[in-house]
């Protein structure tokens, strides 16, 4: 680190180098189990559902686009197991229909889930 003085205060600057920028830059990962893809292009993109090890870190659900030989993907998301089980049991409670004619901010009684919908 380099430090500067301007007028008695202390400001440290971070160098950053090449060498760094190239091992953040660097993401490996390794697909443990594919679950199931969700659609696949023209293109022959498919964007799918896996378990993935990023960097060598834990392996959580994955939800991304894919080259075909799987070189190569998109932005995607991931979650962890805590982070799944969240998201099943909200799909679970609510159901999967995307109301489509609701008022801002309001959801048809026939999209909430029963307890919900006073039933």
């Amino acid at each position: 680190m380099e430090k500067h003085e301007n007028e008695n205060e202390t400001m440290q600057v971070m160098e950053t180098t090449a060498e760094y920028l190239s091992a953040r830059d660097e993401v490996t990962f390794r697909i443990l189990e594919h679950i199931g893809t969700l659609r696949t292009s023209a293109t022959g993109w498919s964007r799918e559902m896996n378990i993935v090890a990023w960097n060598g870190g834990k392996p959580k659900f994955d939800i991304r686009d894919w080259s075909e030989d799987h070189t190569k993907m998109s932005k995607g998301i991931t979650m962890t197991d805590n982070e799944m089980k969240r998201i099943y049991e909200w799909i679970s409670a609510r159901g999967t229909v995307i109301p489509s004619q609701a008022p801002e901010g309001e959801l048809p009684a026939d999209a909430l889930p029963e307890a919900e919908a006073g039933l």
